[in-house]
């Protein structure tokens, strides 16, 4: 395995809601999240 170190590191979020409804608070069921950028 290579590691690097990378000028443009991101960590993505990804939440899950049941029903997405637009100008309302939604409550999210699951959150994940994972590392990315470019050079991850």
């Amino acid at each position: 395995m290579i590691g690097t170190v990378t000028l443009n590191p991101a960590i993505d979020v990804i939440l899950e809601v049941s029903n997405l409804k637009i100008n309302h608070y939604n409550k999210v069921l699951n959150a994940h999240t994972t590392s990315g950028g470019k050079g991850i």
